[in-house]
């Protein structure tokens, strides 16, 4: 007990629930503040497109990279998002690690948890990738980093429900149930606005952009939720910051890496 007492003085701890909330909150108030400010501030330009027909819903590109402070705004959030998600990328796979009898016995346990993270990595790249170069500065590059950011996440949600389907704890099947609704809603989202984009294109009907810009927005909100399930896998762990020569029993509770 004194031990702990001791330790905790010395350390600076984070909860996890707390960080992953905040870290969530970043990108997607950023998200809203674009979308707002370009219908309140930017309305004409936004929603315009090569057709010339009326839309009242901006794209998502168009929002947070074609006019200011809009641009400022969501890379400020994409910076303060980024770093923390690198950190539980770190977590999420230690958390699998330390479930000792698959890490041990069951090589392709232990593949997909690498894959797993390697493909959250690739992910938060397209993400910075699309984020500041913006469809104005490079339309080309934008849009290829916007085609392997939605790649990529597919990829990474699929190993992450393939992992999350070997815990059998009730918390867990509940996280996995929540990652399949929203990993089914974000593929519903990009089969959506596929077919909406190409309809725009071809057509050039009134409202077809707009309602593609909706389902870009539910892309994106499923994809942060997503995310965010972490808090349910990992709830009462937290970070800390204190001496690497704790003794680890002290540290109990804690993911370690």
């Amino acid at each position: 007990m004194g031990n702990r007492s001791k330790i905790a003085s010395r350390m600076i701890r984070f909860s996890l629930r707390t960080l992953a909330l905040v870290t969530s909150s970043c990108p997607l108030i950023g998200f809203v503040l674009c979308v707002l400010i370009s219908i309140w501030k930017d309305f004409y330009g936004v929603n315009h497109t090569h057709c010339n027909v009326y839309n009242f819903l901006p794209s998502i590109s168009a929002s947070i990279g074609n006019f200011t402070p809009q641009r400022y705004i969501w890379r400020i959030a994409v910076a303060l998002h980024v770093t923390p998600r690198i950190l539980f990328a770190v977590l999420w796979y230690t958390w699998h690690r330390q479930d000792l009898h698959n890490w041990s016995s069951n090589p392709s346990y232990r593949t997909l948890c690498r894959v797993n993270l390697g493909f959250c990595l690739m992910e938060l790249s397209c993400l910075v990738g699309l984020t500041y170069v913006s469809s104005n500065d490079d339309y080309s590059i934008h849009e290829k980093c916007f085609i392997f950011f939605v790649i990529f996440a597919v990829l990474h949600m699929i190993s992450t429900c393939c992992l999350c389907h070997k815990r059998k704890a009730p918390m867990h099947q509940y996280s996995y149930q929540y990652k399949l609704y929203l990993f089914g809603t974000f593929v519903a989202s990009i089969i959506s606005f596929s077919y909406l984009f190409d309809r725009h294109n071809r057509y050039c009907e009134p409202y077809v952009y707009s309602v593609f810009a909706f389902f870009e927005y539910l892309c994106v909100v499923s994809n942060i939720a997503f995310h965010t399930t972490i808090i349910l896998d990992v709830r009462d762990h937290a970070v800390i910051i204190t001496n690497s020569q704790v003794d680890e029993d002290v540290l109990n509770g804690y993911l370690a890496y």
